[in-house]
This record gives C-alpha cells, structure tokens and sequence, in this order.
C-alpha cells in the first residue's frame, strides 16, 4: 500500500474505545497466535493485534507501511492459540 492509501485507510478507521479492541494485523512469514472478533462477526486468526493507546493509529501506519502487515479489520481479542 501507498502511504496514501495507508492514510486513507486509518482515517476510516473507529477509535479503540476498549481494552479488548483491536486493530488486526498479519504478517505472512509469522506464526499465528491469536483469535480475534472482527467487529463483523468474522472470526480470524492472527499474529498481532494493535492494543488501544494514545498512538494506535500511528503504530498500525508503521506495521502497514515498514513491517510488512497486512490490515485485516477492527475486531476485539477472543483468544490466545
């Protein structure tokens, strides 16, 4: 993704208003090691997941534009695999 794409993207995004909330990513290459509720009644299996903090939005810019992750959805933590 472009950084304006990644932009656009976060800009879309709802705020993480609970301590279970989310921003689901993944990475190809890593193990999966969590379960995840999107907040469209998907369950997913990832191996990261964006906590709420002040900076969420700017971690997930990082995780999309210089880690490799992909976005996959907004969605709360279920379970540790």
């Amino acid at each position: 993704m472009t950084e304006k794409e990644v932009d656009e993207l976060i800009s879309s995004l709802r705020e993480l208003t609970s301590t279970h909330d989310r921003y689901v990513i993944r990475r190809a290459s890593c193990a999966v090691e969590f379960e995840y509720l999107l907040d469209d009644g998907t369950l997913i299996n990832s191996d990261n997941g964006i906590a709420r903090h002040n900076d969420a939005k700017e971690q997930l810019k990082n995780y999309l534009l210089y880690r490799g992750y992909t976005f996959i959805g907004v969605g709360v933590f279920h379970k540790a695999l």
